[in-house]
């Protein structure tokens, strides 16, 4: 078996692999914080316990409100947060289209999405 360069010495070849996986969570993990769709929207909110047609509801209303870049299920817990409402009922408000609530809801966030995803 051929020597290895002494650069390549097992400590060296540990702290490369840890090192790169934390590079790689961390990318992943920026991704995930930056990045949504309808359809990542749609399976969060249906985790959280809301219906197909309820959750599309919300989708749509969380990309006219310029919050779905928050995350539709974050939507929810803050408007649960706001009224000290449970979790099902701060959905349905917002799947109901409640202009209220969507505009207390879109107050909470300081920054709106720039980009709007098309429906």
């Amino acid at each position: 078996m051929p020597d290895r360069p002494s650069d390549l010495a097992d400590e060296h070849i540990h702290k490369e692999f840890w090192k790169s996986g934390q590079d790689s969570h961390d990318s992943l993990s920026d991704f995930a914080h930056t990045c949504t769709s309808p359809h990542v929207e749609c399976a969060s909110l249906i985790a959280m316990g809301f219906s197909d047609d309820e959750a599309q509801s919300i989708i749509k209303g969380a990309i006219k409100y310029r919050v779905i870049c928050k995350g539709c299920s974050h939507a929810v817990l803050e408007l649960r947060k706001a009224r000290g409402i449970g979790v099902r009922a701060a959905g349905l408000l917002l799947a109901s289209g409640d202009e209220a609530a969507w505009e207390e809801t879109q107050a909470r966030y300081p920054e709106l999405c720039e980009e709007i995803i098309p429906e």
